[in-house]
């Protein structure tokens, strides 16, 4: 729960969960309703696992490698707009949505480096500081909102007085992460 008492909020995070998310977008991209990952076929003990592996046309590589191109492409251009959308001053939800799509870009340029060996590293490691910066921004974003929240249920005077240094200290983080956010 990543919620209130009052206002349950339930979610899951970790690699795992990532490495899920990554491989149900690939597997809309590639129009299958399974996909596993490598580490899962390495570890896979069932034959039929390994015979549809190896049955795989080695001719469909270079049309896989096409549509992670097209893909980062196409990735690549959202994050453009979404950067130009965002603007300097400082509002939550756009930059939400350089977040989210610097996530994709990122995640799209890993595939490509994994498959095709593409010299990506630099770039991978700006994405993923950038997507840091605003995944702490947005959380505290979410926090914000939260202790909104309890604030307007609360009755104690001491405890909303409290809780309005508490919005106060976030807020100025906030202010500051943007700010480096620009910096960039």
């Amino acid at each position: 729960n990543m919620g209130s008492k009052m206002r349950m909020n339930y979610t899951m995070m970790g690699d795992a969960v990532n490495l899920a998310a990554r491989l149900e977008g690939a597997a809309k991209q590639y129009g299958v309703y399974t996909m596993i990952s490598e580490a899962t076929l390495k570890d896979a003990s069932d034959e039929r696992i390994q015979e549809l592996a190896c049955a795989c046309d080695a001719g469909s590589t270079a049309s896989w490698q096409h549509g992670v191109s097209l893909r980062g492409r196409e990735r690549a251009r959202r994050f453009a707009e979404a950067l130009q959308a965002s603007g300097t001053l400082y509002v939550a939800e756009p930059l939400h949505n350089v977040r989210i799509a610097g996530k994709k870009l990122r995640y799209t340029l890993e595939l490509a480096r994994s498959a095709m060996g593409a010299p990506l590293g630099r770039e991978i490691a700006t994405l993923k500081r950038l997507q840091d910066l605003l995944g702490r921004l947005r959380d505290l974003q979410v926090l914000q909102e939260h202790l909104r929240a309890v604030a307007l249920d609360a009755d104690d005077r001491a405890l909303g007085g409290g809780l309005d240094e508490i919005q106060h200290e976030l807020d100025a983080e906030c202010r500051m992460l943007h700010a480096r956010f620009l910096a960039r």
